[in-house]
Order: structure tokens, then C-alpha cells, then sequence
């Protein structure tokens, strides 16, 4: 028994204080008197708090976990002090010296609960701070557990203990259980007493919902017990003494900590103030706006903006001492729950709730209704319910309560450091966003106080706070005191001067040096303190002083940095590396378990290192903000510089050893930790958790650094080796998803990581896909990551695991990656327009997201995405009418939207504010147009021979954000537009509309400058343009028969606004110009009318163009000359690739809705930087990314390999030989790679690719460099229609183009049958899981609902949306069949009797047909009506052993047994429990005495004995979707849903209660599908193969019996 001493102690027993810490550790407590002290003197048992390192030996030394607290005392602390009666404490032979002072915080807790699992809470609410430096109050070693009057005397000090401490750490478990002993609620008061509730830090274990919501309920002080009665009347006697309501606002204050878990920061802002005292501080300015009334412009808000080091955070914390704040939320670097909005919601309606305890009232009555808790759901929701509404009602209720409760009748809100939030640009600012979205709409009585920072980097928080409440701004400097200041400086002048004279002007000097920079002030005190040792004049002083702040840092590191040793030195250089390096603060206990950092044990010279590091909140800083810039630049810093990128080496080095440093993520322990988190928690008293206790703490903080920032770090560094290693290991994506960092880490791999690499281009093309998945169930990664490309490293690195194969083995994956690289889509409206930021990060969509309520409000919203993760960054609103245009500033700073209300708005792309309207259009506007920054000189142009158009008298109008519009009207004698755009850095904006003109806007005046309209005949203008040098305008407008007249494209000069002399017109023949883009060069114009046209713009010749077809325009144009690639939408959907010359190089058609808009960019910074990528949007409501090159590789080797193939089967080689298309083509990205530089294109040739051996990155498709060789132009559908045999053709591994709606199966001989909603149908061969032939497509095109194959295989059947039936037969070779008609409705399913002896079908008409396979002809009719049945067959199948038997699923939810007779006589047995339409139906064994069923409708899937005519087994909430049961494995069922498919037992049953059916379907195996596989729309199986169909996919899984867990599971 005892606890053992840990290495590194000295003789005298004491363990060596970690250094860093005693050098940043606040010493204030009292520390334990030394041994031979104690031995006269007792301890106060407030001085009995022990240290975390000891409760974490302690711990170490008893491992039984199942012990409770009430265990520990009576098997371990009793026997243990029985000798000495005393506490556990005062044993200094087991609790060493150091181990024992005045604590930091209290602890309270239940001694019924277990005492590791009081450890795990503790030590992770503690985690960054040094366990040898933190202190924690416990009264099982601070209390004598002997009785007598030594416990008396201890507990009489608990008091003094919680006053002394910071706070105390209430450690709850899931029954809540320490708010039933009146003791932990004795502490709990006090804690609030004292320190206020701030103080008291609720520490729960994770739950769900529901079990939040129970113990939510649970919460009811009045019902704590105490082991002596006496104890709980005198507890609750005095609370109810104290405050009248006490117990019952107790009990609804720890209700309200239970739910909103908020994070106290008043403390935190009070230890600002220890930097500059709140005296110092003139706050008559802030008085002034408390002042305001409610009509002044800056009633709402005080923003405070200052630099680094002019104290606002100082500031901050002086105006929370002066004014009564009602919430306050600090922002702070390092801090994930002061950054996100969901807990930045639930802090500020806690707050407000503490002080308007009738606003508790209405939360606590919305929280115990709201049984979901669905107010955690999300930060707008928690926002309306926990915020806005409950303080809507308070003020409704009683409008004059904050007048009688808080004065001045306003709430104060304080949001300090939102520069802390800004780590990816004011897009991803969360807090910035929840201010101007949600914060915004409190009332007008809600006043805020927001502080940033001031530099150049954070300008758009400012822009962002001033255009939501037009604030009064104010800066630190303009709120200093001068008598305080002066009184502050004077302090510190404790040198003598010769003359006492000059002290009032060395004082004044030093202020006005200092000009308010409190860091340059604080540095020249700190060297004036030190450095004078004799007596100065004002002269001599004058010229010591620094001349800037970066001069003071050299004097202060010469001053003390330089006195340090060589090895200290070289300790605190390292040191400093790492901090700056670091991504986020480091705190303490990371530094320690960082490694690489020599000497640091060495570095003692604590007054030297305190001047350039500070501790804040557990972490270590500089002590400056400015101090890091200073010493990263190796010029100003000189000696003193440090090596930013050798800190990040030692931080990559250390972040991927701690995550891989043991086993390198092996598959087997990648299943175990799924296993273990998917399993039930523990059933430990409680039902807690278990835990893992190790010398360094429970959750270690340095691993949720790394899973956070390894990547980051590996990508900085440029470590290929380690980065790729990690990435492959799945192991770590699943820590990293269970942690709830992958959309960050993600991001951060997508923004940082070098080109050229396979493993990251694998990675993110599959995390992007497949992440929203992956974050709701991480243990789908093991299933998804093998559906994935077969080539691909993601692919070939699951295999390569220990673990073996998964249960499911998908034997048809693709072969490479889609061109399409992101898809958003909003089913619910047309995207109208598209655009992309120059620098290719941010993408524009009108359009694209909205709410199903209003579609025409809908089209009003702009959303942004970012283009490299595909996250959603935002949505602008304000348009009254559909947006149809849109296009980004040259610098990307500005978004111009054009709009069906007449109106154009200009936008800041970065704070996502609309900045003001320009009104003067009388019409649609169609296009919207920047005037580009010159590039290069003016390309030449003809002179104009007409006279310049008047400027037409109109009006704008200016918007500011946050007020109603004002007009402003243009001046009749306005400017020339030559004098207007005399500055080249004007902004200018061209639009157009079908008011038949072309405006020209000057963003400075918000004016209209020049109208460009014809005189004779003006058209409606659909589209305009600025040349790339900004000399010309080309406008495309309508025309064709609906206007009389062809269209043309007119070219104008801006800067008379004068058509271009002589050809100023491009025309077109027949329809309105749509689109129209500028070449680069500025040589060349593509014009996208009812065809495509090229256009030389020198001598306004047409180079070429396509044919027109009426009906298929094209309606979207982009233009490359880099590429040499002309990309055109058209409205059947399609996307065509055309060169230079006019020849059509590839086409894309991945729907069938018209393309509304395209645009071709590249993007300047991360995984896809400089490659040719095209985004367009279509009126199905997607926008979709794509790599052109990747597109155009993909095209030309399927075109190569198809004739490669072809010329192989016509030498007669046998087709198991021929390789498939596209395994053995080896598409190469990277190396050489075209995407990374300028292609040169032949204008008559296509690029092909040469197909290639699988060698080289692990056979990776994008792995190889490319030859590129002249290939035929795929101009015709890649499915040719082949009448010869089924083993002769040549067919792409993903045949269908449309949605799959029929699957069938012949397990004989190995074929699979598909059929989409287009009519087109495939054979497939299971074998090597590919399509071999296509059968004759259905004209006109027809929906294929359902398919059905002869026991033979020789036959297959198939229901069409015509109404007709159709077999097809092999040794007609497939061909077209004559179709069988004779339904009068669509058929819904057919199926063949179990000797073909005829086809059975059923349709929407109610009648059920038999044909003849042979005549085709219609042997029998069964109508539903001539039984008196008012249902209709949805489904049938027939017996497998009689041919006279079938069986029916009707819209009634009946199940009829037919028995046909040769007579004609029909017997029907009804079987009816379905409360809904039946949609399937199968007999589940060879002999046809069990059926299956299910509903789409109840839900249901219900097991029959078809002999006993009963029911025996119910399956409810499993049928979503087609079903089929597995052949190898009896007794399986396989049913698809929304974006997966599951694998569930059917043979379980179990006994519903007062039922004699069976309820049964327990999952044995969940399989999600990737992203762009939404929906599992049929699926069927044969042996041990399944078939899924997903839109037009179709995927075989192979059942691995060996491997898998299904066998066992089967055979119990």
C-alpha cells in the first residue's frame, strides 16, 4: 500500500519542478512548509489540495477501475492514516512536499461514483497545465476520515478551501448523482457565493440527447439526502435563509449549466487588467455612447480597434469593472469553444438568463418541452430559441423591467478579440458571422461593445462590424488618461536625475514618444529602469531613448537575452521556434511532450525569459504581439532571429510520432476501435464510461493538437514521406473523424499540400466526396475507402492491411476518378448564373441554396463556396427578383449581382455585406461586366464615324448595409466619360439589360457615366463583355424571329461611347447572342447563340462556328488561348470541348437539364493550383467542378482504348483477353503533367493517350507520364448497338447515362440484366463484372420499370412505361422483340413461371396478363374489378415449383395467392396485415412455402408461411427501398435506403408482446455509398454476388464468407 516515488527525484525526496513552469507559474499560493516543520505545525486542510501529477500516481498505483471514491477511502485512505489518525495528506513518507499547497481549484464530487473515472474528468478539464504545477482540493486526502474533532476542524475549513480556490470542478455523472448529497450542494452555494457562477465548472461526460434530457429532469436540489439528517435540514435551512428563492433558483441555474454547458470569461478579462490598471483608462467616451438615445446612428454598438499592444484587451477588461455588462464573450486563439458558434449561442443565453431570471423562467420551460433538445442542433436554431425569442417574450411581458433592474433600460454585450476567430479569412470567421446574421436581430435594447484588431490583415472584421451597426469607433489610445498615464510612467522612473526639473518633461517626452504604443512605452520603462545607474540630463536621455519599438526589442534582447548562456540561449531560440511555428497556442504540457526541444531544463534565468514569454490561460505566448514579426525578420532581428521552419520540422516530427509512433494503423485495430466505440457503454454503476489513465493525464492535449494540425505541419514542412504515410493510414482519419476535425484537416491537406503527389490528389478527391458521410458516421470509413478508384492509392492501401478483406467486396469499382471534381445541388431551383473569383478560391452561384417555401425568393440568394473543399462560406441577400448575372472585381474584392428587379448590387466578396444598389436600369438586368486592370497596351482599332451617344438622364440608387435606400440623382451636366476615367484605377462596371442598353458605372461616384444604345432598331442586350486590355465593349443582343431581325454582337468603344469603326457587328443568323468571352489575348471572341461562333476580333472575321439546330442552343461560352479550348453549354445539357479549329475534342453530359452559365479559372494556391478547371450550373440546380484536362485524358483514352480493342476482336482474339476499358489505361497528373504548364494543341488534332502498363505508384491512374498521339473524334453515343453475339462486345465499364431502374439476375450462367429510365438495357457478365452487350434501345425512349429472366436465362422479360410488354430472346440474338400489348397503363412488373411456359405481367390498369413467350400473344386476363377488388397489382412473383401458382402485392396492402386452373377457374387465398401498397414480393425458398413482403408505406417487411397462410415475422422501419434476399447466406435480407445498403438477419425472432408474430431484422452490416451515389434504387443478388444501383451506377459486391463475420453470424 502507498503510493511510489516517480524518477528524477532527488535524495532529499522532492521531484525536480519542470522549469518552464516554475518560470510561468504564478506563485501566489502558500507553499507546504518543509518535513521537519510538520512535524511541530499542522497544515490547514485548506492547505491540503494535492497536485495533479500525485492524483495521477495515485491512480497509477491503484488500476482497478471498478473502485468507487467510497472504495478508495475505506480500502486504501483508512487503513493507510489508521496508525497516525490523520489525513491522507499529512503522510509525507507517501505524499511528497511538493505535492501538497493551497489549491487552484475545488473539487466536488460523489463518493459513489468511480474514482478513475473523477481522475479522467479532472485531469481532461485541466489538460495544458503542468501536472506538477496544478493544484486540486479533495477531500478524501484534505479531510480526516477518523471522526472526532479533527474531521470537525476540517470540515469547518471546507469554506476556506472553495474562497480560495479559483473555482470548483462539479464532477457529474449521467444520474447526476453529486446534486443529491446535500454536501456537494453545500459547496456548490459557497462556490456562488464567493466567486459568483462563473466559478462553478460543470464537468459532464458526453451523452446523448436523450440521456441529457433525462438528467436534465433528474435536477432537483430539494431532494439531496445526507448520511446525518442533521446535516441536510441545517444546508438547505441556510440557502433558503440566505436568498428566498435560493433553492428553487439554484436548482434552475444548474438546470440551465446541465444543458448550455457555457464557458465563464469574466475571470479571464479581469487578468487583462493586470497589464494596465482600469485607472489608467479615460472612459468619458464610453460613458458618452451608454448615454446615446435610441434614434442616434451608433446607438447599437462601440467598436474599440487598436494594434497590438495598445492594450484594448486592457481596455476591454476596464469597461467590464465600469459598466454593468449582461454578457460577455471573449474571443481567444487556442480556445475551440470560445470560436464556435453553437457554444458562443448557448454561453450568451446562459448569461442573459443569469441576469433576467424570468428569461430563466421561459428556458427552462421551452428546455423541459423540447424532449430532442433539438435548440443543440445548430447555431441559428439555438440563437431563435434560446436567445431571441425567450428575450422577446421578457420584454413583451414586462417592457419596464431592464428600466427597474438595470438603469439605463439596455442589455450590454461585449464580443472581445474577434481577430482570434480569423485564422482563415473573415469568410470562415464564425463569430463575425454570427454577429452580423443572428446578433443582429435582437432587439434595438441589446447594445453591443466589439473589440479586434486594428491591422491591415483584419480590415474586413472592421468593414464588417462598421456596415452591421454603423458603430461609434474608438481607439485605445484615444482613452487613455493622462493624469493616470503620467502618474503610471512616473512610478517607473526610480533613477535620479541631476536635475528634478526635468522629471514632468522626461515624462511627457516618453509619452509622446511613445504615441500610444503601450508595447514601446512598456520596453522603454523596462530599460529605463535597468540601464540608468548614474545621473542623467534631459539631453542624455533623449538620446538613449529607442527609435522604435523593433529598436527597443534589439535593446531588451542585448539587455537579456545576450547575458544568457550559449546553451540557454540556444534553448530559448528553439523554444521560440516551436511557439511560432505553432498553429495554434501551445500550452505547457505540449511543449513538454513535444520532444527535440534540448536545454530546457537549463533555462533558469526566469527574470530574462519572462521579458519575451508570457503564460495566458495554461498557454505559453510572446510576451508582445508584435514581438514574433520582429524576430521572424532575420534583417531587423539580426543574431536574436529565429528559424520559423525549423520549429515546424521539430513540430511535424513530434505530431506524427505521437500519432503513429506505436502501430502504424493497422486494419485490425482500425476495426477494433470501430468495434469499441459502436459497442454499448459500460454497465458500470452509472453507466460511466471507462478510462484510460496514464502518467501524463487522461486526455492528452498534445494529441488533439496533432489530429488538428499534423497535416498542416507535414504540408508545411514538406515532408512527402511522413505525409503520405499518414494519409494512408485509416487508422488516423478515424481519430481524426471521431474527434470532429475532419472538415478542418481536410481543409488544411486541400489549402497546404504540394502538387505532384498521387497520395494527396487520392485523398482529397475521396474525402471530398465522401466527408459528409464520414462526419455523421466515421465508422464507415472502412467501407467507403473501398469504393474507391481500383487504381487509386486509397484503393490499394485498404488491401494491403493485415486486417484482410472486408465483409463486402465491391468487384466492379471505377477505374479512375470523374473529371467532375465538387457538386452542389439544390433540387429545388435553377442555378441562373455562375462566377469565380480570380484567384479561382471562391465561387459565386445565384440560385443555388435557399428554402423550399418560395422558389422566386429563392433565385433572390447568392451563395459562396470554396472551390478546393467545397464548404460553404456564406449567402447574400437582398435582391427582390431572380439574380441573373453575377461577376467578381479584377482584385476579387467586389461581387456585382444583376437582378430581374432592375437593379445591380455591389457586394464585398470577404465580409459577404452588400454595399449599395445602382438603380437606373428600366429593364431585366442580363449581364454584368469589371473593367479589367490593363495588362498590356490597347489593341489597335479603326476610328468611329459616328457621333458619341448622349448620356441619358437616370438615377442610382446607394444602399448602404443596415439602412433604407437613399436615391442619388444624376447631375444633367455630368462628366464626360474621357474626364471619368482619366485614373486608371478607377473601378468601372458594364451592364446590360433588356431595356436595349449598355451602361457604364464608376464604382467611386456610384454614378451612371455612359448609356450605349443605337439609335436605330435598339435590341434587347442579353450579355456584355470588357476586352482583356479594357479598351473595348462587346455586347451580344437578341434577335431572330421572335424580334424581326438576326442578332448581332456590337463592339463599342467605352471611352467615346461610339460603336468601333467599320465592322462593329458580329452577326448571327438565327437567335439571341446568350454568352459571349473574350480570348486572354484579347485576339479572339466565342459567342454561344443558337450554335457556337468564333470570332476574330482584328478583322471581325468568323473563324467557324457549329451547326445550328433548333431547339438545342447553346446558352453558356468560355475561351482559353492558354488552352487552346473553346467549353460551351448547351440547353440539352451537355458541356462541348471544341479546339482553336472548330473540332469537337469532347463532350460532357452529366444531366439533362439546360446549362444556364460556365466559366473556366485556375487556382492560385493549393491541391489543384495552375490547372485549367470549368464550373457550370444548369437549371436542375447543381453546380459542378471539373478538371478539364482530366476530362479531356479520360475522353481520348477511352476513344484509343475502344479501337485498341476493336482491332483485336477483328483478329479474332479472344475477348477474356481483351482488356477492359479503362483498368489498363494509366492517366497521368502529375510529373510532367499538362495541367502544370502552357499545352500547345495541334487545332486539327485531338489529344490521345497511349495506353500504358500498370507500373509505377502502384499501378495509380494518375501516376505515369502521358505520350500524346493523334486519336478519332468521338462524334456518337461510345454505346454501339452490335447485333453478332453477346461475347463480341465492347462496352465501357459504367454503360448507363440514366437513372437504373430494373436489375435482374441469372446465376446459371453468370449474366446480370440492367434497364434505366431511358429505355436502354445491359447485359452484364458477373464474372468479370463488366457489361458485354447492349440490348436494342426502346424508341421512343421509355421508362424500363422492371425486368425478369427465364429459369434458362434464354428469355428476358421487361415492363415499360408504355404499357408494353417485351422479351427479348438470345437466340433471336437479342434483337428487337415485337412488343405485347394489351395493358392499358404503365406496367409495373413481370415475371416468368418457373418452366417458361408464360409471362406474367401486372400494371397501373388493375389487370394481370399471362402471354405466351412463343406467339407473344395473350393467353389470359385477370381484371381486379371482375372480382370486386378496388386495388391495383403492384407486384408479383411466381411459384417456383407450379407453374398455375403466383402471388400478388396490392395497393390495398393485401398478399393474394392465385391458383389458376386449365378450366379457367381462379382461387384466391387473401393475406392481408400491410397497412400500405405492397411493393415487393418473392418467395424466400425453392419450395414456395415462405414469402417475403414489404411496404414502402408502413415500412415493413413481413415474413409468410404460405401453407398455414400466417404471419411469422415482422421486420418494421426496414423497408426503404427494394429488397432481395441473399443466396448463399439463407435467412440474410438486403435492403437499400437513402445512401447506403444494409445486411439484416431475418432468422432472430423475438416475440412482440400480446403478438404471435415474430419481430426480427437486427443489422448485421451497414454499407454507405460515396457521395455522388445518393440512393440505393434497386437491388438484387445471385449466390454470394450483390447488386446496388445508384442513379445511372451500377456496383457488384462480392460476400467474402471467409473473411467476413456474416458467415458467423449465418451459422448460429
Amino acid at each position: 500500500m502507498g503510493v511510489s516515488r516517480r524518477d528524477g527525484e532527488d535524495r532529499k525526496g522532492s521531484a525536480r519542478p519542470n522549469p518552464l513552469c516554475r518560470l510561468f507559474f504564478n506563485h501566489r499560493r502558500k507553499p507546504r512548509k518543509p518535513t521537519s516543520e510538520l512535524k511541530e505545525s499542522h497544515l490547514a486542510a485548506y492547505e491540503c489540495a494535492v497536485s495533479i501529477d500525485f492524483l495521477l500516481r495515485f491512480a497509477a498505483d491503484h488500476p482497478d477501475t471498478s473502485l468507487t471514491t467510497a472504495d478508495i477511502v475505506m480500502k486504501i485512505i483508512k487503513p493507510a492514516t489508521e496508525p497516525r489518525k490523520c489525513r491522507f495528506a499529512d503522510l509525507t513518507e507517501v505524499v511528497l512536499p511538493s505535492d501538497v499547497r493551497e489549491p487552484d481549484f475545488f473539487v466536488s464530487h460523489c463518493w459513489a461514483a468511480r474514482f478513475h473515472n473523477l481522475v479522467a474528468l479532472v485531469c481532461s478539464h485541466l489538460e495544458g497545465a503542468d501536472p506538477k504545477q496544478m493544484f486540486v482540493w479533495l477531500d478524501i486526502f484534505a479531510v480526516n476520515q477518523h471522526g472526532g474533532p479533527d474531521q470537525v476542524r476540517d470540515l469547518a475549513n471546507l469554506k476556506e478551501a472553495v474562497v480560495r480556490s479559483e473555482g470548483t470542478l462539479l464532477i457529474l455523472d449521467h444520474v447526476v448523482s453529486p446534486l443529491e448529497r446535500v454536501w456537494c450542494l453545500y459547496e456548490i452555494w459557497h462556490t456562488i457565493n464567493a466567486k459568483g457562477v462563473n466559478g462553478l465548472h460543470m464537468i459532464i461526460p458526453e451523452m446523448a440527447s436523450s440521456e441529457m434530457f433525462h438528467t436534465f429532469q433528474n435536477i432537483d436540489i430539494s431532494k439531496a439526502q445526507a448520511t446525518v439528517p442533521a446535516d441536510r435540514e441545517r444546508i438547505l435551512a441556510s440557502i433558503e435563509q440566505e436568498s428566498p428563492a435560493g433553492l428553487r433558483r439554484l436548482n434552475s441555474t444548474l438546470q440551465l449549466l446541465m444543458i448550455l454547458k457555457p464557458s465563464g470569461t469574466r475571470f479571464e478579462m479581469d487578468g487583462q487588467m493586470n497589464h494596465i490598471h482600469p485607472s489608467a483608462w479615460d472612459l468619458s467616451r464610453f460613458h458618452e455612447w451608454v448615454g446615446l438615445k435610441p434614434e442616434d446612428p451608433h446607438y447599437r454598438a462601440m467598436a474599440v480597434f487598436g494594434k497590438d499592444g495598445s492594450g484594448k484587451s486592457s481596455l476591454c477588461a476596464a469597461l467590464l469593472h465600469s459598466a454593468h455588462f449582461h454578457a460577455t464573450l471573449a474571443c481567444r486563439e487556442g480556445v475551440s469553444q470560445s470560436l464556435e458558434p453553437l457554444a458562443t449561442m448557448l454561453n450568451l443565453a446562459y448569461q442573459l438568463a443569469l441576469q433576467l431570471p424570468i428569461m430563466q423562467d421561459y428556458l427552462l420551460e421551452y428546455l423541459s418541452r423540447d424532449k430532442n433538445l433539438s435548440c443543440l442542433s445548430s447555431p441559428a436554431v439555438a440563437f431563435t430559441k434560446l436567445v431571441k425569442e425567450p428575450l422577446e417574450k421578457v420584454l413583451a411581458t414586462d417592457s419596464e423591467l431592464l428600466t427597474r433592474s438595470h438603469g439605463p433600460g439596455h442589455l450590454l454585450i461585449m464580443l472581445e478579440g474577434l481577430e482570434s476567430a480569423h485564422a482563415y479569412g473573415c469568410l470562415d470567421n464564425k463569430i463575425l458571422t454570427i454577429l452580423r446574421k443572428e446578433l443582429k436581430q435582437l432587439p434595438s435594447c441589446c447594445r453591443f461593445v466589439v473589440s479586434s484588431n486594428d491591422s491591415a490583415q483584419y480590415d474586413s472584421i472592421k468593414r464588417t462590424v462598421v456596415h452591421t451597426f454603423d458603430p461609434l469607433v474608438s481607439t485605445p489610445p484615444e482613452m487613455y488618461s493622462p493624469s493616470a498615464l503620467y502618474a503610471y510612467v512616473s512610478s517607473g522612473l526610480n533613477f535620479k536625475l541631476r536635475f528634478e526639473a526635468d522629471r514632468e518633461a522626461i515624462i511627457d517626452m516618453l509619452i509622446k514618444k511613445a504615441s500610444g504604443d503601450m508595447v514601446y512605452l512598456e520596453i522603454i520603462m523596462d530599460t529605463l529602469k535597468y540601464d540608468i545607474v548614474s545621473e542623467q540630463t534631459l539631453a542624455s536621455l533623449r538620446a538613449e531613448l529607442p527609435a522604435s519599438t523593433e529598436d527597443g526589442y534589439q535593446r531588451l534582447f542585448d539587455k537579456w537575452v545576450s547575458k544568457l548562456s550559449k546553451s540557454d540561449q540556444q534553448a530559448l531560440r528553439q523554444l521560440m521556434q516551436v511557439l511560432a511555428a505553432s498553429l495554434e497556442p501551445l500550452n505547457m504540457h505540449q511543449i513538454l511532450l513535444l520532444g527535440g526541444l534540448s536545454g530546457l531544463d537549463e533555462l533558469n534565468e526566469q527574470e530574462t525569459v519572462q521579458r519575451v514569454l508570457v503564460q495566458r490561460g495554461y498557454c505559453l505566448i510572446f510576451a508582445f504581439g508584435t514581438l514574433k514579426s520582429w524576430l521572424c525578420d532575420k534583417e531587423a532581428s539580426g543574431p536574436y532571429s529565429i528559424d520559423v521552419a525549423a520549429g515546424n520540422a521539430v513540430l511535424s516530427r513530434a505530431a506524427y510520432n505521437q500519432l503513429l509512433g506505436g502501430s502504424q494503423g493497422a486494419f485490425s485495430d482500425l476495426m477494433a476501435s470501430i468495434s469499441a466505440a459502436a459497442s454499448d457503454r459500460s454497465n458500470m454503476p452509472g453507466g460511466e464510461p471507462s478510462a484510460e489513465i496514464d502518467s501524463y493525464g487522461i486526455c492528452k492535449s498534445m494529441n488533439k493538437y496533432c489530429l488538428r494540425r499534423v497535416v498542416a505541419h507535414l504540408c508545411l514542412a514538406n515532408d512527402m514521406e511522413r505525409l503520405e504515410t499518414l494519409l494512408l493510414d485509416l487508422q488516423f482519419w478515424y481519430r481524426v473523424l471521431v474527434s470532429g476535425n475532419g472538415w478542418g484537416v481536410v481543409e488544411d491537406l486541400a489549402v497546404m499540400a504540394p502538387r505532384q503527389s498521387p497520395v494527396v490528389y487520392d485523398m482529397i478527391r475521396w474525402l471530398t466526396r465522401d466527408l459528409l458521410e464520414l462526419t455523421v458516421k466515421p465508422e464507415s470509413i472502412s467501407s467507403l475507402v473501398t469504393n474507391t478508384p481500383s487504381t487509386s492509392t486509397t484503393f490499394s492501401s485498404t488491401i494491403a492491411h493485415p486486417g484482410g478483406l472486408p465483409p463486402l467486396q465491391l468487384l466492379n469499382p471505377d477505374m479512375h476518378w470523374d473529371a467532375e471534381l465538387l457538386t452542389f445541388t439544390n433540387s429545388n431551383r435553377a442555378v441562373s448564373s455562375v462566377a469565380v473569383h480570380p484567384q479561382g478560391l471562391i465561387l459565386a452561384a445565384a440560385g443555388c441554396s435557399g428554402t423550399k417555401e418560395s422558389a422566386k425568393l429563392d433565385q433572390t440568394m447568392i451563395d459562396l463556396w470554396d472551390t478546393r473543399v467545397g464548404k460553404h462560406l456564406g449567402s447574400l441577400k437582398g435582391h427582390i427578383d431572380s439574380v441573373t448575372c453575377l461577376a467578381f472585381s479584377p482584385d476579387g474584392s467586389l461581387l456585382a449581382s444583376g437582378s430581374a428587379d432592375y437593379g445591380i448590387r455591389i457586394w464585398d466578396s470577404e465580409t459577404t455585406e452588400m454595399l449599395y444598389e445602382l438603380m437606373g436600369h428600366a429593364g431585366e438586368v442580363t449581364g454584368v461586366s469589371w473593367k479589367p486592370k490593363p495588362v498590356s497596351a490597347p489593341l489597335a482599332a479603326p476610328a468611329t464615324t459616328s457621333e458619341p451617344h448622349a448620356v441619358s438622364n437616370g438615377f442610382t440608387s446607394l444602399r448602404n448595409v443596415g439602412r433604407e435606400p437613399s436615391k442619388l440623382s444624376l447631375d444633367s451636366q455630368s462628366r464626360t466619360l474621357q474626364q471619368s476615367t482619366s485614373s486608371s484605377s478607377q473601378q468601372l462596371l458594364a451592364s446590360s439589360s433588356k431595356d436595349r442598353s449598355v451602361r457604364i458605372w464608376s464604382l467611386e461616384t456610384k454614378t451612371i457615366i455612359s448609356v450605349l444604345r443605337v439609335e436605330a432598331k435598339p435590341q434587347p442586350v442579353w450579355c456584355v463583355s470588357w476586352s482583356p486590355c479594357g479598351s473595348f465593349l462587346a455586347a451580344g443582343e437578341a434577335g431572330g424571329g421572335r424580334y424581326g431581325f438576326d442578332a448581332v454582337v456590337r463592339l463599342w468603344d467605352p471611352l467615346t461611347g461610339k460603336e468601333i469603326m467599320g465592322n462593329s457587328t458580329l452577326p448571327h443568323q438565327l437567335g439571341g447572342v446568350q454568352a459571349l468571352s473574350w480570348s486572354e489575348d484579347g485576339d479572339m471572341i466565342a459567342t454561344a447563340a443558337e450554335g457556337v461562333h468564333l470570332w476574330n476580333f482584328q478583322d471581325r472575321s468568323l473563324s467557324w462556328q457549329t451547326d445550328s439546330q433548333y431547339g438545342h442552343r447553346a446558352q453558356a461560352i468560355a475561351i482559353s488561348s492558354k488552352t487552346k479550348m473553346v467549353v460551351s453549354g448547351w440547353a440539352d445539357g451537355s458541356v462541348k470541348t471544341y479546339s482553336m479549329a472548330g473540332v469537337l475534342l469532347f463532350t460532357m453530359q452529366p444531366q439533362t437539364c439546360a446549362i444556364t452559365g460556365l466559366s473556366l479559372y485556375q487556382l492560385s494556391a493549393g491541391w489543384l493550383s495552375d490547372r485549367q478547371l470549368l464550373v457550370y450550373c444548369s437549371s436542375d440546380g447543381t453546380v459542378r467542378c471539373m478538371d478539364m484536362m482530366l476530362a479531356s485524358l479520360i475522353a481520348d483514352a477511352e476513344v484509343e482504348a475502344e479501337e485498341a480493342r476493336r482491332k483485336k476482336l477483328e483478329e479474332g482474339i479472344p475477348m477474356e483477353t481483351v482488356p477492359l476499358l479503362p483498368t489498363q489505361t494509366s492517366l497521368s497528373l502529375f510529373g510532367q503533367s499538362p495541367l502544370s504548364k502552357e499545352i500547345s494543341l495541334d487545332d486539327a488534332t485531338v489529344m490521345g493517350l497511349v495506353p500504358e502498363s500498370l507500373s509505377g505508384m502502384a499501378g495509380h491512374p494518375l501516376g505515369n507520364k502521358p505520350s500524346y498521339v493523334e486519336s478519332p473524334i468521338p462524334c456518337s453515343s461510345p454505346f454501339p448497338l452490335d447485333d453478332g453475339d453477346d461475347e463480341n462486345m465492347v462496352l465501357p465499364l459504367q454503360p448507363h447515362t440514366a437513372k437504373v431502374t430494373a436489375l435482374c439476375t441469372h446465376s446459371g450462367s453468370k449474366r446480370l440484366f440492367t434497364a434505366d429510365e431511358s429505355g436502354c438495357a445491359y447485359i452484364w457478365d458477373l464474372t468479370s463484372a463488366a457489361p458485354i452487350k447492349r440490348l436494342p434501345s426502346i424508341s421512343p425512349p421509355c421508362r424500363i420499370n422492371h425486368l425478369a429472366v427465364s429459369t434458362s436465362g434464354g428469355l428476358v422479360g421487361s415492363a415499360g412505361q408504355d404499357g408494353i410488354v417485351r422479351v427479348f430472346e438470345r437466340h433471336a440474338k437479342w434483337r428487337m422483340p415485337t412488343g405485347m400489348k394489351g395493358h392499358t397503363a404503365p406496367v409495373t412488373q413481370v415475371a416468368f413461371t418457373h418452366d417458361t411456359w408464360a409471362l406474367v405481367s401486372c400494371a397501373g390498369d388493375g389487370v394481370i396478363k399471362l402471354w405466351d413467350v412463343k406467339s407473344h400473344r395473350s393467353i389470359r386476363s385477370i381484371d381486379m374489378k371482375e372480382f370486386k377488388m378496388e386495388c391495383v397489382v403492384m407486384s408479383l412473383a411466381c411459384h417456383p415449383t407450379s407453374t398455375l401458382h403466383l402471388v400478388t402485392g396490392c395497393s390495398d396492402g393485401s398478399v393474394k395467392l392465385w391458383s389458376l386452373t386449365r378450366t379457367g377457374k381462379v382461387e384466391i387465398q387473401d393475406l392481408k396485415r400491410h397497412t400500405g401498397p405492397v411493393h415487393g414480393i418473392s418467395y424466400s425458398n425453392p419450395s414456395g412455402t415462405a414469402l417475403i413482403t414489404f411496404s414502402y408505406s408502413d415500412q415493413c417487411v413481413r415474413h409468410w408461411d404460405v401453407e398455414n397462410e400466417i404471419e411469422t415475422l415482422c421486420c418494421e422501419g426496414a423497408a426503404d427501398a427494394t429488397l432481395a434476399v441473399v443466396g448463399a447466406l439463407p435467412g440474410l435480407m438486403i435492403k437499400g435506403g437513402s445512401g447506403c445498403f444494409r445486411i439484416q438477419d431475418m432468422r432472430r425472432q423475438q416475440m412482440k408482446a400480446g403478438s404471435k408474430v415474430g419481430c426480427g431484422g437486427r443489422q448485421l452490416l451497414r454499407v454507405p455509398l460515396p457521395g455522388d451515389m445518393a440512393d440505393v434504387d434497386c437491388v438484387c443478388n445471385t449466390g454470394n454476388i450483390l447488386v446496388v444501383s445508384c442513379d445511372s451506377k451500377v456496383q457488384l459486391w462480392k460476400i467474402n464468407e471467409g473473411v467476413s463475420y456474416l458467415k458467423f453470424l449465418a451459422d448460429q
